[in-house]
């Protein structure tokens, strides 16, 4: 749609436009929850961990590494059309949330945007009012990390909590089983190039108890003697479908057998006698 609407009406930064009119209020539930957010480190983090629940072919994430800090977006959904734009879109987005969170005074000291560089760069630079860099392998906004600290106004305790609980419910709904979560943090820790083992352990158990996957026992058996065994409870599983399919098929054979031995008289005696 945005790189239609850019093609008809002949205007590089449509998309860009676009993304002038949204706000941390246009984010809902999660910017909400952003902003009553005690500081800007701790909005950011939210954004990060559930802006999912809008755009799921996305990732959003925070990097803070020594004097500077970025917010960052990356699109990891193969065959969406119109990138371009929608970088273009979200860059502004992601611009103005930052004003809103920091205030007036903040500015970016670098914006790095994942699309060459436009016919005309005048309107990017005069919304960002700060250094391009074009042609980046992510979208993200560098500003210095001071701001990761700087509390929030609009900080509520209270409703911060409630917001978390109600965003973690709608996440566990989203991602029910740990290989979803796993999936979604290691994207997370891929565009900061902070994967590894540990940091998604850390991340997994960082997550409040009633938004981690609960355990699916009912799907977790060891064979034994006598058959399949929870190995919650030990108590005999149901057979599934594959299972009664395969003793279906073996039960005529089975049979055959049977009638086999039933006709074939035994050799005992006979044989004997002839090989001697």
């Amino acid at each position: 749609m945005l790189r239609h609407c850019s093609a008809r009406t002949g205007c590089g930064d449509f998309a860009l436009r676009v993304g002038r009119h949204a706000r941390l209020s246009s984010l809902g539930l999660v910017g909400a929850l952003a902003g009553s957010s005690p500081d800007v480190g701790a909005a950011l983090r939210a954004l990060s961990r559930f802006l999912s629940l809008n755009d799921g072919a996305s990732i959003v994430s925070v990097s803070v590494e020594g004097e500077f800090s970025s917010l960052n977006y990356a699109i990891y959904e193969a065959g969406i059309e119109g990138t371009s734009e929608v970088y273009q879109m979200v860059s502004a987005a992601a611009c103005n949330v930052l004003r809103d969170l920091c205030g007036a005074q903040w500015s970016a000291t670098e914006v790095q945007l994942p699309f060459r560089t436009p016919d005309d760069v005048r309107p990017f630079r005069d919304f960002f009012r700060a250094p391009l860099r074009f042609d980046s392998h992510r979208l993200a906004l560098v500003f210095a990390s001071r701001w990761i600290d700087h509390p929030l106004r609009s900080a509520d305790p209270e409703l911060h909590a409630a917001l978390s609980a109600q965003a973690a419910e709608f996440e566990a709904l989203a991602s029910p089983d740990l290989p979803s979560q796993v999936r979604r943090v290691m994207r997370n820790l891929l565009l900061e190039s902070k994967g590894s083992i540990e940091t998604v352990r850390a991340q997994l158990l960082d997550a409040p108890a009633h938004a981690r996957p609960a355990p699916r026992c009912e799907r977790r058996f060891v064979p034994h003697a006598g058959g399949r065994r929870s190995l919650r409870s030990g108590v005999p599983a149901a057979p599934r479908h594959d299972d009664v399919r395969r003793r279906d098929r073996r039960k005529p054979s089975l049979r055959r057998r049977q009638r086999l031995r039933t006709r074939v008289p035994p050799l005992v005696g006979t044989d004997a006698d002839t090989v001697a």
